[in-house]
């Protein structure tokens, strides 16, 4: 049986849980390739169907910046409160200062503010599902839909409160 802390949310489903607790109080701007447990889960279904031997496939949801994420958030908390943006040029220094020593000092620890995911999040690449979509029949989910059932979620499991 799970406990409601045996499951390990992602990085996403912990930005949404600090969020709904009033802990996330800063982002970097930016955006990301997000894509849903089951977006990625079919994916792999079609690629083991349909898929040619070799070839590689790229399933993502959808790109979505931090503000369209914690819009989204807001929707399903029903709060207006919006984190501060901080500079991605300042926060790109802060992380290669403290990244090292932050894994040196606590290996166990996962670390959110290293060097690479400010470059991910402010270099606004996009994925290319074209291929997927072709080849495969790969269809994209419903973001805003993944976002309400990740909420339930963790409501459900007690990580997030009303």
């Amino acid at each position: 049986m799970v406990g409601p802390y045996d499951y390990l949310p992602s990085r996403t489903g912990k930005a949404m849980i600090d969020f709904s607790r009033g802990k996330l109080r800063a982002i970097i701007p930016g955006g990301y390739e997000a894509v849903t447990t089951e977006d990625l889960a079919r994916g792999h279904v079609l690629a083991m169907e349909r898929g040619r031997t070799g070839q590689r496939y790229i399933f993502s949801t959808r790109y979505v910046t931090m503000d369209e994420m914690l819009a989204l958030f807001a929707e399903q908390i029903g709060t207006d409160r919006r984190p501060i943006a901080l500079s991605p040029r300042l926060m790109s220094a802060v992380a290669r200062t403290i990244s090292k020593p932050m894994a040196k000092l606590f290996p166990n620890v996962p670390q959110h503010l290293t060097p690479g995911a400010v470059f991910v999040l402010t270099m606004q690449r996009r994925a290319d599902t074209t291929r997927a979509q072709q080849e495969l029949g790969f269809v994209p989910g419903d973001l805003p839909a993944a976002v309400r059932a990740w909420y339930r979620f963790f409501v459900d499991e007690g990580m997030i409160t009303r």
